[in-house]
């Protein structure tokens, strides 16, 4: 069964310890992340532009995680991500600072469109039997 927490925000100035305390309320990362593994976080970067609310993922959400996940004992975390609408992958996660925060923090930036793709098999699918997927993201 999935699990989903809500964390109200008191002030923006602490967004880690927000972050931390909602994936602590639905188990934390100790049943999840081994030691060495590769983590694919994927934001929600369709435009490059901050548009608002569940739009964009802003860029402190991804730095936490991937501060999480390095905590938790990931040899490597990869920022995974294809934009649409109209602007380059590269583009959108430079303006809204998915780049910036992915190099500070040691992660790799994969832009979906110039990596290669890999045809993965749906079980029991329901019309697609085959879907292309990202190297990167597939093998994390």
């Amino acid at each position: 069964m999935s699990k989903v927490s809500i964390v109200k925000v008191l002030s923006e100035s602490n967004i880690q310890s927000m972050v931390k305390k909602a994936v602590d309320l639905v188990g934390g990362f100790a049943d999840i992340i081994e030691h060495g593994d590769i983590v694919a976080l994927k934001p929600n970067v369709l435009t490059g532009k901050l548009s608002g609310p569940g739009v964009t993922t802003d860029p402190r959400i991804i730095e936490s995680m991937i501060r999480l996940v390095q905590e938790a004992g990931a040899a490597e975390v990869l920022v995974v991500e294809g934009a649409g609408y109209g602007v380059a992958t590269s583009e959108a996660l430079k303006l809204v600072g998915m780049k910036e925060v992915s190099e500070r923090n040691g992660a790799k930036l994969v832009d979906v469109d110039l990596d290669p793709v890999v045809e993965v098999e749906v079980p029991d699918p329901l019309i697609l039997s085959k879907i292309p997927v990202s190297k990167s993201f597939f093998e994390a």
